[in-house]
């Protein structure tokens, strides 16, 4: 489905591109034998594995960045060294952690290249070329661009684009991810699954139903991955519930509020494991 293709295919074909060629995964699909086949997906695996630690880390880098211009509306961070190939990515967890727009570049030689990626009815290329004297070059559409400029250039052009913000609705900023409605913890089943399968594909255009859980209480928290980064949130919707609730955070190590209460929104997926099937 849609979900295997995003987070499965699709990361392993884009690494190849992002981080060396992406002649290795055109050699992928149009090899002849399986021998060769093979030996450039062990290339293509091994290249997004490098991507997760690559990005993982400039994330890490980039959210201490953020954290000393933490009263700026637009993020803009730059830093020598950060992978081109991986700074859409983390302009796009930027705007997932802070709820707002980010622009994460690479500085190299003095010339610093980036992406940027905007949140709710923030339009970020028409930000972008207001400020267009600061830059050597850009492009792009509402939600997402690319663009580039001289490494001293960066200071004024953050504080400008930010002084353009003024002008902007803070109602604009507001995430769009629209919640459906809550539903009963029972009717988390095999069926409601199935229901949601026959609207596939999910994509753009297409959004996956997006469930909202108010006021939940904690039971218990796991951390797991490689390098525990990704958090398990077991989770009772409503006091008179005997059924618990698993909620996976990928990339973000939760930290347990007092009161043990949680508000979010969600999505409801399979998980194929041991050739059992689990929501």
């Amino acid at each position: 489905n849609s979900e295997d293709i995003a987070f499965q295919i699709a990361p392993r074909l884009n690494a190849a591109g992002r981080l060396e060629d992406a002649s290795i995964a055109l050699e992928f699909f149009t090899a002849t034998d399986v021998n060769t086949a093979h030996k450039q997906f062990e290339k293509l695996n091994a290249l997004n594995e490098l991507r997760k630690e690559t990005e993982l880390q400039t994330t890490k880098d980039a959210t201490k960045e953020v954290i000393t211009n933490n009263e700026d509306k637009i993020i803009v961070v730059a830093k020598e060294n950060w992978h081109e190939g991986v700074v859409g990515i983390v302009a796009a967890r930027l705007v997932s952690a802070f709820d707002k727009p980010a622009i994460v570049l690479n500085i190299n030689n003095g010339i610093a290249k980036g992406s940027a990626r905007s949140i709710g009815d923030v339009n970020i290329y028409e930000l972008i070329k207001e400020n267009a004297k600061y830059l050597n070059k850009f492009g792009g559409h509402k939600m997402a661009a690319g663009l580039g400029l001289n490494e001293n250039n960066i200071d004024e052009f953050r504080k400008n684009i930010n002084i353009c913000t003024k002008k902007i609705d803070k109602k604009d900023f507001i995430p769009k991810n629209e919640s459906i409605g809550i539903l009963e913890s029972q009717m988390l089943d095999l069926d409601l699954l199935d229901l949601l399968d026959k609207f596939e594909p999910y994509g753009e255009g297409n959004t996956k139903p997006l469930f909202f859980m108010k006021n939940a209480e904690i039971l218990e928290l796991k951390l797991f991955g490689k390098d525990k980064s990704h958090s398990k949130i077991i989770v009772r919707q409503f006091s008179h519930e005997r059924k618990s609730i698993e909620l996976i955070l990928f990339k973000q190590i939760f930290v347990i509020p007092q009161n043990k209460p949680l508000t979010c929104d969600y999505r409801v997926s399979k998980n194929e494991f041991n050739n059992k099937i689990s929501i």
